[in-house]
């Protein structure tokens, strides 16, 4: 089930339009149907500025790609879906990392939970590599503190130590 109230309000609150708004609650809701039906990842991406969607794709069951070079849009939302229900991967960190015109990433969880990254900035790519975020996983992981945490408790403290560093927001919710 999709929280239609949270998403909109956290949609108005980083600037976006009712037209674009209201597609991108189509798009999770899309994304959300299609994905319980056959367990399969799928990303939306959706012009901000007149909420056309630019792109459709579907993947696996645990891994979506597409290629931001051929979006001419100059700032999208992306939305994908996760049947694991969890957060971003560092794939998805990556991409949103480097590409300026990707203004905000969303995770749809099947379970229900949702995932925002938005960048303060419009159009200011943070640039921090697959590596770098590895790295920085691994480094984290590793700490003692997260010993007793599971695999996405894990991955949403990362989010958010990721985020702050890049100066990017995060919002999560549930149904």
């Amino acid at each position: 089930m999709i929280n239609r109230e949270k998403l909109t309000e956290h949609y108005r609150s980083i600037g976006l339009t009712g037209k674009a708004i209201k597609s991108i609650l189509k798009s999770h809701k899309r994304l959300l149907k299609l994905g319980l039906r056959d367990g399969r990842e799928r990303v939306c991406i959706v012009d901000c500025h007149t909420g056309r969607i630019v792109l459709k794709k579907t993947g696996t069951a645990n891994y979506i790609a597409w290629d931001m070079k051929d979006i001419t849009s100059d700032l999208v939302i992306v939305i994908h879906n996760h049947p694991s229900d969890s957060p971003f991967s560092i794939t998805d960190l990556s991409t949103f990392s480097k590409w300026g015109q990707i203004w905000c990433i969303v995770a749809q969880g099947h379970g229900g939970a949702f995932y925002i990254l938005s960048k303060k900035g419009k159009g200011v790519p943070h640039k921090l590599s697959i590596n770098e975020l590895k790295t920085k996983m691994y480094d984290m992981w590793s700490n003692k503190e997260y010993a007793g945490a599971s695999h996405k408790e894990k991955n949403i403290f990362f989010v958010k130590e990721i985020a702050k560093k890049a100066n990017w927001n995060f919002f999560e919710g549930g149904a």
